[in-house]
């Protein structure tokens, strides 16, 4: 039999056993601090390289054993951040925030990262807390101003801009803000002037005048006047005003306009509009909109005040890593009628920067058909009869609009920006269809049952390569006056067209 132990002996060994335990215990938990400390080094020396992918899979395999460490929740939300995962960086950052809730350094930087998520409501929140404790940083007052201005809140971005100085009289922080809020409430004034010609052929000059004026979110005033000229010996006068709503806190935004325009050879008429833009996130944006107006597409179109009506939707987002997209959809109507439908989108790349050169590049899809061709034929059959020879091509023009059949083109986008010195923009732009087809209308004499001649009607698939190519300088003369000179060549299987604008922007 074994020798039965003490009390003593039992207490002597318990004692040595739970300090074996506590020595174990402690080394572990100083290996786990110590590798801890290391992968949070590899995670600075990631973030100080922008190297936020690696940083962040580091940090996930750290979190795992670290939920409840302040720091790793704080870097990680950060880090997430940084690489678009705006949701998880919220739920770190409120878990870091049940951490230490008293912590004003992680409060102003949860602030930053809502304000740059787009989250504008919860970073005000925060700001608020900040200040309700006292000593507020000059940067929680910038979000606030910022956010206030963003809101349409300009009086009140205004006093929190004050307090900034009064605080922190040095600072240049304010700068873009106060240039911001000074073209926000300035009136501005613009004149456009426009010359456009083609092969059809038809040509208009145009001009343009138009005042606005900011007054509150609810009461954005403008008022345009607008006089046409047509190479048909014809004109046209224009008036429109508009008020653009802002809902910012909300997402939503609404311009709202009507007018009248009188077209010198016909009657009066009214014309209308209504946008609708919301924006649900900093990456998504749909809007929608219903108009009314003068249509000035073709040579027959300008002869009278011919009106098109267009229901249109579309979606943006900025949600992909590398790239925009975005889709479209718009259905125009005519008082006979007869509508034409239209469907596209765009994927378009990151802009990449080259020292004082932007480039961006892309891919480009649309498609049109309309219910009914107008494509009509130049002469009446008699005049065609007297001059007719087998396989003459009978000219034809689209009256009064243009309606495409079953049209598709896939094009190439790149567009180059180029700032030589600050006060100076030059950008271009150009849209090349690699692959474009079209049902194109085209005539022929035949017999009817009677033996009487008629003029009949086909289509034939054709394949073309259409392309535009715009041009752009824009030359900020001083902190009032900008110009901007464009230039446009719009090449398609029915037309070619040359579009000239020039541009006067004066803030009063």
């Amino acid at each position: 039999m074994y020798p039965r132990m003490t009390n003593l002996k039992i207490s002597r060994l318990l004692t040595v056993g739970s300090l074996f335990l506590f020595l174990l215990s402690t080394g572990i938990a100083t290996a786990q601090k110590r590798a801890g400390t290391e992968a949070l080094q590899h995670v600075r020396k990631y973030i100080a390289e922008k190297n936020y992918l690696k940083a962040e899979n580091q940090l996930q395999a750290h979190y795992r054993k670290n939920r409840n460490d302040l720091e790793t929740n704080w870097l990680y939300g950060q880090v997430a951040h940084w690489n678009g995962h705006d949701k998880l960086s919220s739920v770190l950052f409120e878990q870091a925030l049940k951490i230490a809730p008293d912590n004003l350094s992680l409060k102003l930087d949860y602030a930053r990262v809502m304000y740059e998520s787009g989250r504008l409501s919860r970073a005000l929140a925060l700001i608020n807390d900040i200040k309700a404790r006292g000593n507020t940083p000059v940067e929680a007052l910038l979000l606030e101003a910022n956010i206030l201005f963003w809101y349409g809140k300009v009086g009140e971005a205004k006093s929190v801009i004050e307090t900034i100085k009064q605080w922190y009289p040095q600072t240049t922080l304010i700068n873009q803000l106060e240039k911001n809020i000074a073209e926000l409430c300035a009136t501005n004034i613009k004149s456009n002037f426009d010359y456009q010609s083609d092969n059809q052929p038809m040509s208009l000059f145009a001009e343009h005048i138009s005042m606005e004026k900011y007054r509150s979110p609810l009461l954005n005033p403008r008022v345009e006047i607008s006089n046409y000229n047509f190479s048909t010996k014809n004109y046209m006068l224009e008036f429109n005003m508009r008020n653009r709503f802002l809902l910012s806190r909300y997402g939503l935004s609404a311009a709202v306009s009507a007018g009248l325009y009188q077209h010198f050879r016909d009657k009066m008429n009214w014309t209308c509009s209504i946008d609708l833009q919301y924006k649900a996130d900093k990456n998504n944006r749909f809007g929608m909109g219903i108009n009314r107006k003068p249509y000035l597409g073709t040579l027959k179109s300008t002869e009278y005040g011919l009106i098109q009506n267009n229901i249109s939707a579309e979606f943006e987002t900025e949600a992909l890593p590398f790239f925009t997209a975005h889709l479209g959809c718009n259905r125009q109507f005519f008082d006979d009628r007869n509508t034409v439908n239209s469907a596209g989108g765009w994927l378009i790349s990151k802009a990449q920067h080259f020292k004082k050169f932007h480039v961006q590049y892309g891919y480009g899809f649309g498609y049109s058909n309309s219910e009914r061709n107008v494509f009509e034929p130049t002469l009446p059959v008699a005049e065609l009869i007297k001059g007719y020879t087998d396989g003459m091509t009978i000219a034809g023009i689209f009256n009064p609009y243009f309606t495409p059949q079953q049209q598709q083109v896939h094009s190439a986008l790149l567009m180059l920006r180029y700032n030589p010195f600050q006060k100076l923009e030059i950008e271009v732009k150009s849209n090349y269809g690699f692959y474009a087809s079209c049902n194109n209308p085209y005539f022929f004499l035949q017999k009817n049952s009677t033996g009487e001649i008629r003029i009949g009607k086909d289509f034939s698939r054709v394949r073309f390569n259409p392309y535009d190519i715009q041009a752009s300088c824009k030359y900020h003369f001083s902190k009032r006056l900008d110009a901007i000179l464009k230039y446009q060549y719009q090449e398609t299987f029915f037309f070619s067209r040359n579009l000239t604008n020039l541009s006067l922007h004066y803030r009063l």
